[in-house]
Order: C-alpha cells, then sequence, then structure tokens
C-alpha cells in the first residue's frame, strides 16, 4: 500500500483553496475529514501520495497557504 502525507490547516477555507492550488499542479490530492487522532484544526486536510510532499509543500507555500 502506497504511503500517504496528510496536510492539516487552521481553516477550511485554507483547506479548499489547498485543494485547488494541487489540483492545478496536477498532484492528486483528496480532501478528507481531520482524523481526531491528529487534533482539532479546521476538521478538513488534505492527503496526498508521499512522492509528492515536497511538490505539494512548494505549491502551498508559492501561494501563501500554510499548512499546519
Amino acid at each position: 500500500m502506497p504511503m500517504e502525507a496528510v496536510f492539516t490547516f487552521k481553516s477550511t477555507h485554507d483547506a479548499i483553496h489547498g485543494e485547488r492550488v494541487l489540483l492545478e499542479g496536477n498532484v492528486a490530492v483528496k480532501v478528507m475529514a481531520l482524523p481526531s487522532s491528529l487534533g482539532a484544526g479546521c476538521g478538513l486536510c488534505l492527503r496526498v501520495p508521499e512522492d509528492a510532499l515536497e511538490a505539494s509543500r512548494t505549491l502551498l507555500a508559492a501561494s501563501g497557504i500554510a499548512p499546519e
């Protein structure tokens, strides 16, 4: 089973904006409910393949989105 990375956010707006940025950057991203073991946050997180982790960080940072 391939490993995945999870990005959490303070706001729902950041999570949805982040999804759009990653999709436009051709990253396979999935929005999912934040597992309770990862904290409260906004209740949403983004899941990306582990091999897309650095590209995802770069795309989010370039768009001014700061995951937690």
